[in-house]
């Protein structure tokens, strides 16, 4: 069960936010046909980067790639999770990142890290 996988935001600004090229690189690695983790997606993504466009967008295109896409109802769906349950979401993007590591995702700080 993704509940499980909750965890805490570590970002405390959006300056410590991943920026939109590694957010497409982290949602890269979440599957789109769960909806537990198509859900959080949206939620997270709208509270942590308000209403960020560009993010909404990136967000949209990792969920068509779902196979059990209906595009009018989850279009519709994804804007108010983005925009109206961001507002009472409790976790972060970090979240996102802990859900991706499990699935091989590897932070851009441990990617260009050198002994």
């Amino acid at each position: 069960m993704t509940s499980r996988l909750w965890v805490r935001n570590n970002y405390h600004t959006s300056s410590e936010l991943p920026s939109h090229e590694e957010y497409a690189r982290i949602l890269d690695y979440l599957d789109p046909n769960d909806r537990d983790v198509w859900y959080m997606v949206f939620m997270i993504s709208g509270h942590c980067y308000g209403y960020d466009l560009e993010i909404f967008s990136i967000a949209q295109q990792w969920a068509r790639r779902s196979s059990n896409r209906h595009e009018r109802v989850d279009a519709r769906k994804e804007r108010y999770e983005f925009t109206q349950s961001a507002k009472s979401c409790r976790v972060g993007i970090g979240c996102l990142i802990a859900m991706a590591k499990r699935r091989g995702y590897v932070p851009p700080a441990k990617r260009n890290f050198k002994r």
